[in-house]
């Protein structure tokens, strides 16, 4: 099984959803899992809100399964042994 991990950290806003974008749609079609680690985002806008349902919908398009995880609490620290998973349910168009 073939996973592919990204980080992402700081805000996620207008001016860095096109990197997030980027990076992370890049491994897409790399592997048949992504997995994103959320852990150190501090704050996101609509915007970035929408960068993760575009990812989804490309994911979904290309047969990767993505997922968002969360594996630090807000202090920094490990918050559990089991990443917590965040499904997007995205609604058809």
């Amino acid at each position: 099984r073939v996973l592919f991990r990204s980080r992402v950290s700081g805000t996620v806003n207008t001016r860095t959803a096109a990197v997030v974008a980027k990076r992370v749609g890049h491994q897409l079609t790399r592997a048949p899992h992504v997995v994103v680690d959320l852990g150190e985002v501090t704050a996101a806008d609509p915007r970035g809100l929408t960068v993760f349902r575009t990812l989804h919908r490309q994911a979904t398009a290309t047969g990767t399964e993505i997922h968002l995880v969360r594996e630090r609490n807000f202090l920094g620290e490990a918050c559990c042994q089991r990443p917590v998973m965040l499904r997007l349910a995205v609604p058809a168009a």
